[in-house]
């Protein structure tokens, strides 16, 4: 059995959803973001009382079949955003079409009617996101940050970085202005 959560963005979330699992003595396969596999089925008792405990922390369960796999898309483009060494030469549409096995075009229209944004806006917003935690961390420069959130070209990651945000990936640097927002809220 599996149960998929919405707002399990990070490895943090993974912890903390592995917390709540041991503290109620729910045995599990693995915890992915967005997904736990269980080792059993749950009581509809446990489940309930599993669902309290992720809501304290900001976390949903997904009942709903077409909501799992938006939550199953976002978790795959937020793996493809931290992890651009995971499939570095295939495009966001054959990632997704081919792990989900859904036609794309059917991915993007319900992705669109349930977010209210393209796919291709959400992974452009994370990248945007991911790009101001670099630069706030300092630890890589202008050209490492564009490879690492997957752009070819630096000069293209400057000025969309410049047109989002109104500064520089350097003045924003410089600044250390802390206006990211939580990945969650995408």
């Amino acid at each position: 059995m599996k149960i998929h959560v919405k707002n399990m963005v990070c490895d943090r979330c993974i912890i903390a959803v592995t917390e709540i699992m041991d503290r109620l003595g729910i045995s599990y396969k693995t915890i992915t973001l967005g997904e736990v596999a269980l080792e059993n089925s749950m009581s509809k008792t446990a489940l309930e009382e599993l669902k309290l405990e992720f809501l304290k922390i900001g976390f949903e369960v997904i009942d709903d079949k077409y909501d799992k796999l938006i939550n199953k898309m976002k978790s795959l483009i937020i793996k493809e955003v931290y992890e651009t060494d995971i499939t570095p030469d295939k495009r966001l549409s054959e990632i997704l079409a081919g792990s989900l096995m859904y036609d794309y075009s059917f991915l993007s229209s319900l992705f669109k009617k349930s977010e209210g944004m393209s796919i291709e806006k959400f992974r452009s917003d994370l990248k945007l996101e991911r790009a101001k935690e670099l630069l706030e961390y300092g630890e890589l420069n202008i050209n490492e940050i564009a490879a690492e959130i997957g752009y070819k070209s630096v000069s293209y990651f400057c000025s969309k970085f410049k047109k989002e945000t109104g500064y520089t990936p350097l003045a924003y640097q410089k600044k250390h202005i802390r206006s990211r927002v939580g990945i969650n809220t995408l």
